[in-house]
């Protein structure tokens, strides 16, 4: 499993059983979606989108627990979150929601928590908060943890980079820059970037200030 350790293999498996408890998912049923989705996050073209990515949002949901009114929503949506990951495809976030929808319609999961599960991975499409979805309390926490990255340390964030950077191999490096730039910039404009409080107090500033550095680090390099 990609750069995990044998504990982190161990820790990323109870969260899944737990999840599977708690969804009363028939075990045959469960094995089925747990070999898809390794198979998924597995493949060798994934550098970020990849178990420790699963792995760092889960951590975040239990450190969080507190602050979440569904815990099995959001353990649901992380899953699921970004388990069709084409960089040649646009539409990646809308077929993980029917997988997404697929699968814990499979489990016979409730309604209510499937719809949720569904909403909250397709807002990550876009990294907000339709208005439309103030049934699912959880969804501005969910989508702080997907961009909680942005906020790390510097030397972190850069490694971030270079893994995004890697899973576009396939593109000229003058395209990617142009495209990488437009991304960021749009980030750079709107009035905050995490939608809870304790995700702004938190990560804000250091995302932004992350976010103007690989701006200008993309400008330096790129022709002119």
């Amino acid at each position: 499993m990609q750069s995990l350790s044998q504990d982190q293999v161990q820790e990323l498996s109870a969260y899944w059983d737990g999840l599977m408890q708690q969804l009363q998912a028939d075990p045959v049923q469960a094995q089925s979606c747990h070999d898809w989705l390794y198979q998924h996050y597995a493949q060798p073209e994934r550098h970020y989108h990849q178990f420790s990515h699963l792995l760092a949002l889960l951590r975040y949901a239990r450190q969080y627990s507190d602050h979440l009114v569904n815990p099995l929503v959001v353990d649901a949506a992380i899953w699921f979150h970004d388990v069709i990951y084409d960089t040649r495809a646009k539409d990646n976030e809308a077929q993980s929601a029917v997988q997404a929808r697929y699968w814990l319609n499979q489990f016979g999961t409730d309604a209510a928590i499937t719809d949720a599960v569904v909403a909250c991975v397709a807002a990550t499409a876009g990294h907000r908060v339709p208005e439309t979805e103030v049934a699912i309390p959880d969804l501005p926490l969910f989508l702080d943890f997907d961009l909680a990255i942005l906020g790390q340390s510097a030397e972190v964030y850069q490694a971030y980079t270079q893994a995004i950077q890697a899973e576009y191999d396939w593109v000229p490096d003058i395209l990617y820059r142009a495209g990488r730039k437009k991304l960021l910039k749009q980030f750079l404009e709107r009035p905050r970037l995490y939608f809870t409080d304790t995700f702004f107090d938190l990560y804000e500033h250091s995302a932004r200030r992350n976010i103007a550095h690989e701006i200008a680090q993309l400008t330096l390099f790129s022709w002119p």
